[in-house]
């Protein structure tokens, strides 16, 4: 199933320009396929995560409480999180926070 979710993923993103966007992993790391799918820099990724995973530009965030980084991405990957979270007001909020004017949100 992830598979051909990924493939969809890879199909309507490589529709954008992301060369040179700031991107967002929401709960996951480098190794999502998602993001791998894509072929992109690592200088262009940051993750948000509950814990650490010991990447260099990760931030600590609680998808249960309204308070993201105030930082704005174009692209923001959210997979398999959602069942982590109790609070889904503060956790959509959070999510439309960091995607950017124009951004989208996976």
């Amino acid at each position: 199933m992830r598979e051909a979710l990924v493939s969809t993923f890879v199909e309507q993103i490589k529709k954008f320009e992301l060369s040179s966007s700031k991107i967002a992993i929401v709960g996951g790391s480098v190794e999502e396929p998602e993001w791998k799918s894509l072929g992109l820099s690592l200088n262009q990724l940051t993750l948000l995560n509950f814990e650490s995973t010991g990447y260099e530009r990760e931030f600590q965030l609680d998808l249960n409480t309204n308070n993201p980084p105030r930082i704005e991405y174009d692209l923001v990957i959210c997979n398999q999180v959602l069942e982590h979270v109790w609070n889904h007001n503060s956790f959509f909020q959070s999510l439309q926070s960091l995607v950017s004017t124009n951004g989208l949100l996976w």
